[in-house]
């Protein structure tokens, strides 16, 4: 995810945009860092008033869909970091 010197992963990255699908990667725990991490792009995907409904605030859909994925993470003890230029 992020802009990475991986060509699996730019691949992977290029994947995901053509299809429009979210970009989802399991990076294993390594070195000091004790905890696995799971790092969703959701960059590729293609919201649009065609997506959520004429009548319906494109905005405002990704402020809801946001705040479902918080409270989701949150009820399963999961710690969310905001991050731009994430490199694996």
């Amino acid at each position: 995810p992020g802009r990475t010197k991986s060509r699996l992963a730019s691949a992977h990255r290029q994947w995901c945009d053509e299809q429009e699908k979210p970009q989802i990667v399991h990076c294993k725990a390594i070195h000091d860092n004790h905890l696995d991490r799971i790092i969703v792009d959701l960059s590729p995907l293609r919201v649009t008033s065609a997506v959520v409904g004429a009548d319906y605030d494109v905005n405002d859909f990704l402020v809801r869909w946001k705040a479902q994925i918080v409270t989701a993470a949150a009820m399963n003890g999961m710690e969310l970091m905001k991050t731009d230029n994430l490199h694996t």
